[in-house]
Formats: C-alpha cells, sequence, structure tokens
C-alpha cells in the first residue's frame, strides 16, 4: 500500500512537513482522512450487499475485525449496524 513516506518522495519532501502542512490545510492528519475515504467505500460496498471480508480486501484493510473497528472509529457504528439501519431506511412502511 502507498504510504506517506511514499507520497513525500514522490513530492519532494519529508513525511513529517507534508503531514504538517496537510494538517494545517484539512484540519486532519494523512491517516485520518485516509480512513475517512476507506469508509467512505466501504459505506458504498456495504449498501451494494458486498460481503465483509470482500470490503475489508477491496478498501485495504488487512481484515473484518480492522474495518469493522475502523468503520466505527469513522462513522460512529458497525458495519452490520450501517448496514441494518439502511435496510430499514429503504424499507417501505407497512400497509403501502
Amino acid at each position: 500500500p502507498l504510504g506517506l513516506a511514499d507520497i513525500a518522495r514522490y513530492i519532494k519532501t519529508s513525511p513529517s512537513l507534508l503531514s504538517h502542512k496537510f494538517k494545517a490545510e484539512t484540519g486532519l492528519s494523512p491517516m485520518a482522512r485516509l480512513l475517512q475515504i476507506r469508509s467512505e467505500h466501504a459505506r458504498s460496498l456495504l449498501l451494494k450487499g458486498e460481503k465483509l471480508k470482500s470490503i475489508a480486501a477491496l478498501t485495504g484493510h488487512s481484515s473484518e475485525y480492522h474495518l469493522s473497528r475502523n468503520f466505527k472509529a469513522v462513522t460512529g457504528v458497525s458495519p452490520a449496524r450501517f448496514r441494518a439501519v439502511q435496510s430499514r431506511l429503504a424499507r417501505p412502511p407497512p400497509g403501502r
């Protein structure tokens, strides 16, 4: 996986300076932003019905556990809870 040092080397700066400038511009550390991006991607895959193991691999997580832990840290809910709530919201109300 691409890391901070790789990006810093590509733009010819130090990882530390890149991290400081990134945080000053975005308010987030590069890692926090990466976790946000991965969680956004995981969210879309959850809505499509993908399995957690597949989502973990597609979003750069080493395992389903790692995905679940990071997803909950970013969104406040587990992937299973997110999927359950979204599924409930997508169903038409009874009697319609």
